[in-house]
């Protein structure tokens, strides 16, 4: 995993750590002053209201977890819940105490802890219920003072200190753009040295699972749609359906604070635990002792891509005009106007991972560099046209568009 400060230059010192490559902004100077503003009112990170699931059994990783969260910047305790599935041990009452968030649990001996102990559960649940529960509640627990947006994060997850700033600059243009369902702070594609811009915000027709946010009218429309629904299920239709997308950047604000499914992975011996814990120890960040455990495929696969990833390292960073990512604009933005001559219509197929080193200009010594500095799609040789037509609708407008066709 790499951590990337938001000026920080490429160098090969930089790059021999393994950090990340690539051209640093390219739509606004990242640690440039900004006030994010909508309809007129000013938009700050208390306008956003934060609900963290536990599977309410392992203390030592929604610890992790919530250790990282207070230290995003302009985090309030008072605009946190934490949400347990399972009433499992008190001790974990203390870990979120120890932190002043609000804890959404049940009315047992020992869970009285006064007014920021609300309990509301009967009875533990699988995640998919417990997620449409959680999200109802936390439509009542903050209906006092509405935030803005609902921003969902599970325990094991670790954050990037501008997490919630990041968060903030897309308020406004998902109010606007109806077609913006959603943003999340994860990129599934975000594996270093191969992102560097943290100004960078995608689009794109699937629901990320991890750090998500909501804005309230559609939480509420959604709940109001779904009904008993699994969302894992249901949304990714939806979104389908409706010709919904959702914004995520380029170099994640979130990763995860273990990599214990790596080391027995059935898919034979992956990143082990013991590199990971190093890495974030480093980085100052939260590690605890990682127990094994029974790991799903879908967390062996999430583990993997967030142990390669990078994440941001800056405490704010200026995105620039978010209004570039309205649909129309985005568009255009993606195919043909992204600085430097990087839009879709310019990018040259490669063949190999060498040859697209060349392109980023930091290939390996004995390997020619061509185009210093730009930004090169890898699509294989041989099917260009279809592999650009993929690309474009996973990013872009889902494959209703008429401007890219596959050419074969």
């Amino acid at each position: 995993m790499a951590f990337l400060q938001s000026g920080e230059a490429v160098s090969k010192d930089f790059l021999a750590t393994g950090g990340v490559a690539g051209p640093v902004a390219v739509f606004a100077d990242p640690d440039a002053p900004f006030v994010v503003e909508n309809e007129g009112a000013v938009l700050e990170p208390a306008d956003l209201a934060v609900l963290v699931l536990s599977s309410g059994r392992k203390v030592w990783l929604l610890r992790a977890t919530l250790q990282s969260l207070s230290r995003v910047d302009g985090l309030r305790a008072s605009q946190v819940l934490v949400s347990l599935a399972a009433p499992g041990q008190a001790s974990q009452l203390d870990a979120i105490e120890e932190f002043g968030f609000f804890c959404a649990g049940f009315p047992a001996k020992g869970w009285d802890r006064g007014k920021r102990s609300l309990p509301v559960f009967q009875e533990a649940a699988a995640p998919g219920p417990h997620l449409l529960r959680s999200l109802t509640f936390s439509l009542r627990h903050f209906a006092g003072k509405p935030p803005k947006a609902l921003v969902v994060l599970e325990e094991g997850q670790i954050f990037s200190l501008d997490l919630l700033w990041f968060f903030v600059q897309l308020l406004p243009v998902m109010s606007e753009d109806d077609s913006i369902l959603c943003a999340s702070a994860w990129n599934e594609n975000g594996v270093s040295p191969y992102v560097a811009d943290p100004t960078v915000v995608y689009r794109t027709d699937g629901f990320p699972p991890i750090a998500w946010m909501l804005t309230l009218p559609k939480l509420r429309k959604l709940l109001a749609m779904s009904k008993d629904k699994s969302w894992k299920d249901w949304l990714p239709e939806f979104m389908q359906d409706s010709k919904r997308q959702c914004l995520f950047p380029e170099v994640p604000r979130v990763a995860l604070a273990t990599a214990d499914c790596l080391r027995q992975s059935r898919r034979g011996p992956g990143v082990d635990s013991a590199v990971l814990v190093a890495t974030l120890a480093r980085a100052n960040l939260p590690v605890t002792a990682m127990p094994s455990v029974k790991c799903t495929e879908e967390e062996v696969q999430l583990q993997r891509l967030s142990a390669r990833s990078a994440i941001s390292g800056a405490l704010r960073t200026h995105l620039g005009d978010a209004r570039r990512l309205e649909a129309a604009s985005f568009q255009e933005w993606f195919l043909w106007r992204w600085p430097g001559s990087q839009g879709m219509f310019h990018s040259k197929p490669v063949a190999s991972v060498a040859e697209l080193e060349a392109h980023l200009d930091y290939a390996p010594v004995g390997c020619c560099r061509t185009r210093p500095g730009s930004r090169a799609l890898a699509i294989g040789a041989g099917r260009t046209g279809c592999i650009w037509y993929i690309w474009y609708i996973w990013f872009c407008m889902g494959g209703n568009s008429r401007l890219l066709w596959p050419v074969h």
